[in-house]
């Protein structure tokens, strides 16, 4: 997608006007500007649709993908102030200028089990962790991008 600030990579297919859906559908319930999806492909991660200023694809080991692959299937982040907290306060997305101060973000898990990216709702701002129904309506659309991919 490349109208009002979304982008999505050049490598386009079926899935990926779906997948704008569903990032435009976080963004609303969020109220966030920036929400991605990514999948893990080799040694990136890349960005399926995107709100906000990133690029197409970002280093595997950088991404919230990884993060979530390693937490295991159906796994949620929340990180209120990435500054303030241990694992991210170092992050060159956080220390940069204008850096991610907290990021919501759900797996996507294919049905074989598989986590293969992340659905994740961020912001510059630090936020409160977000109440458990806007939690689980992250999950449900992680759930829907893992249909889209299965």
């Amino acid at each position: 997608m490349t109208k009002g600030g979304t982008n999505s990579g050049d490598a386009r297919n079926g899935h990926e006007a779906a997948f704008d859906r569903l990032v435009e559908l976080a963004r609303s319930i969020f109220d966030a500007p920036i929400v991605l999806i990514s999948t893990l492909e080799g040694d990136r991660a890349v960005l399926r649709s995107n709100v906000g200023d990133w690029q197409t694809s970002i280093a595997r080991e950088a991404s919230v993908s990884t993060v979530l692959v390693n937490m295991g299937p159906g796994a949620v982040l929340v990180v209120e102030d990435a500054l303030a907290d241990p694992q991210f306060c170092n992050h060159p997305f956080v220390t940069r200028p204008q850096g991610l101060r907290s990021c919501f973000a759900a797996s996507i898990t294919l049905s074989d089990g598989r986590t293969v990216g992340a659905l994740a709702v961020a912001d510059r701002i630090a936020r409160a962790r977000p109440d458990d129904r806007a939690l689980d309506q992250l999950r449900l659309q992680a759930g829907i991008a893992a249909d889209i991919l299965d």
